[in-house]
């Protein structure tokens, strides 16, 4: 009597595979080779899905298809040869997705008459101490900016072009800091050198706030 060879194989491997054979169910993982009479029919099914391949570190895996391009994940094989049989999956990326009808309701909870009260009540006092902080900032703020453009003779409406780039300078340091901080003030700056902005007094007023434009 004559035997063949059957591998079982996959991308990735480590992958659990259940086959059938003369009414035995067998498990083997991927890559595995089996011998069989000839003319022996294995009936091969492959995992839908796989948490994590043994042997791997990745995980989330889904069937895609076969080598011989069957995307159905059972398969009969008669074997007449040495066959090899390669299931191949692709890494499953999670991609959050809020039904509408969910967003809908998270709104509608949110501005409810009741609710909004009572988190207006509660937030208040840390608002209006907020608002206190960011106040007293903004005027400090302002001083040493007309200290650094009086000097410079400009026109109206170029003086309010450099407030803008300060305010917006101003929310930047309220969210960033270090390198991280430099380089966001840079890529604003060129929007404001483009605008016409000198680049010099911008570096200047960067420089007052502890801010390195490198532009």
């Amino acid at each position: 009597m004559v035997n063949y060879n059957l591998t079982v194989d996959s991308s990735p491997q480590g992958i659990a595979f259940k086959l059938y054979v003369a009414d035995q169910v067998l498990w083997v993982t991927s890559p595995k080779t089996l011998s069989f009479p000839e003319n022996t029919v294995v009936e091969v099914t492959a995992p839908k899905t796989v948490g994590q391949p043994i042997g791997t570190t990745e995980r989330n895996w889904v069937f895609k298809n076969w080598e011989d391009g069957s995307t159905e994940v059972k398969r009969t094989i008669t074997l007449t040869a040495d066959k090899t049989i390669t299931a191949t999956y692709d890494k499953l990326v999670y991609i959050p997705v809020r039904r509408p009808e969910r967003r809908s309701q998270k709104f509608t909870a949110k501005v409810d008459e009741a609710v909004y009260q009572l988190r207006t009540i509660y937030l208040k006092p840390i608002m209006v101490e907020q608002q206190d902080e960011t106040a007293t900032e903004q005027t400090n703020m302002e001083i040493v900016l007309g200290k650094i453009l009086h000097p410079k003779g400009l026109t109206g409406i170029m003086i309010h072009h450099y407030r803008n780039f300060s305010q917006e300078l101003f929310s930047l340091r309220r969210r960033f800091t270090g390198e991280t901080l430099n380089t966001e003030a840079s890529i604003l700056a060129q929007k404001w050198v483009k605008r016409g902005l000198n680049v010099d007094i911008l570096k200047e007023i960067a420089a007052a706030f502890g801010v390195t434009l490198t532009i």
